[in-house]
């Protein structure tokens, strides 16, 4: 072989080596699994080694020298060092949360109480609420507000005002304060809650804790549709309730749960403190009669029972004689229903020849109704049906 030939040779077998090197640079930032079955995948295949990358470089420009081009350049390469790239834009959850959180107030509650050795004495209570329209009404829960004797409503842009109750439903744990003020005040917008769908992304705004700062957010999901649970202390179970898996922590009482559109889907109630992601929103469209009546002078009809949607499931559990409609779990003492004789553990399946599966589905046929109008309710009770006529109440609610 003469020296050219041997030349060229030599050339050729640099550039397969080197055309090697760069193949093995490019594929260290793979994730392989080895044969013991343990993924060793613990950075992610998109970020890559800045030494590699210059290596690359380096032994391009040899390539290059040899006459053969290899291109190297990648675009995860350039993002991952912040060169290129698009810009961050804002997700879903933090345009809904722009839109809602200006609306959402902390309440600084002054109660006055028993202190040791029966005294009475001042104590301080925290809350949220949520701005509902241009006049300063702010919508929260009664549990905030109830026995106030002060109520300071911060909002997050600093401003103070005095708040005053005008109304509260204790049945349904919701109240109404107004902050009396000329000023232009950020509003929330009312969704609807009857087309919420399990699964549904939604988002809890509130002053969790108190804590200094302005509103907390947290995330999660619809997780159930008209829950009933119990809340003690003497009050009747609240029904309808949307249960979400979003953090609902003290202080979060009152603020809004809202969609990614930016609508207020419920007003955040309670949560199970044994459980874990077990939160209640009162839905919106009952807060939505409940502003009618408080701030519309717009009276609800009532009939005075509190039930639970049945399932197959339920009746199967209970041995009950039905496994669709609403059990009656509570009668109001003095109610329509209880002076028609409504009994608990009834089973509502209609109302005026209507079907009537769920407590959602009662609240929205009674929306067609006013105080005083006539209905029957068709009833099985212990599986014979029977139907119960009474005259519509107005939906209690109190005054301040």
């Amino acid at each position: 072989m003469d020296g050219i030939l041997w030349s060229r040779y030599v050339r050729i077998i640099a550039m397969i080596a080197t055309l090697a090197l760069v193949l093995g640079a490019c594929s260290s930032g793979l994730t392989t699994s080895d044969d013991d079955g343990v993924d060793d995948a613990e950075t992610p295949a998109s970020v890559t080694d800045d030494t590699d990358v210059e290596t690359t470089a380096a032994e391009n420009d040899d390539a290059d020298d040899n006459g053969i081009d290899i291109d190297v350049t990648t675009d995860d390469a350039d993002v991952d060092n912040g060169e290129t790239g698009p810009a961050d834009e804002p997700s879903d959850i933090e345009l809904a949360v722009q839109d809602v959180k200006p609306a959402v107030v902390f309440l600084s509650v002054q109660v006055e109480a028993t202190g040791p050795f029966g005294m009475p004495e001042e104590q301080e209570g925290v809350g949220s609420g949520v701005i509902i329209d241009q006049e300063g009404f702010v919508l929260t829960n009664n549990h905030v507000i109830a026995g106030a004797r002060t109520i300071d409503v911060v909002l997050p842009d600093g401003r103070s005002f005095e708040g005053t109750v005008v109304g509260r439903s204790p049945e349904r744990d919701l109240a109404i304060v107004d902050i009396a003020t000329d000023d232009e005040l950020p509003v929330a917008e009312l969704g609807q809650s009857d087309n919420l769908r399990i699964g549904q992304s939604v988002v809890a705004i509130g002053n969790a804790l108190g804590l200094p700062g302005g509103p907390t957010v947290t995330t999660g999901v619809v997780s159930a549709l008209g829950r009933t649970i119990e809340v003690g202390q003497g009050m009747p179970p609240m029904e309808n309730l949307v249960q979400t898996d979003a953090a609902i922590n003290p202080g979060n009482s009152g603020g809004p749960l809202i969609n990614l559109n930016g609508e207020v889907v419920g007003i955040n109630t309670a949560r199970i403190q044994q459980a874990e992601g077990i939160g209640f929103a009162v839905g919106v469209d009952t807060a939505r009669q409940f502003v009618q009546q408080v701030v519309e002078q717009e009276p609800q009809p009532f009939i005075g029972i509190t039930g639970l949607d049945l399932s197959p499931a339920l009746a199967q559990q209970h041995n009950l004689p039905a496994d669709r409609g609403i059990l009656i779990v509570e009668v109001a003492p003095g109610s329509p229903a209880d002076e028609a004789d409504v009994q608990r553990s009834d089973i509502l399946q209609g109302m005026n020849g209507t079907e009537i599966e769920t407590v959602q589905q009662l609240q929205g046929e009674l929306e067609d109704y006013e105080p005083g109008d006539e209905v029957t309710l068709q009833i099985n009770r212990d599986g014979s049906e029977i139907e119960i006529s009474l005259t519509l109440g107005e939906s209690p609610i109190v005054q301040e």
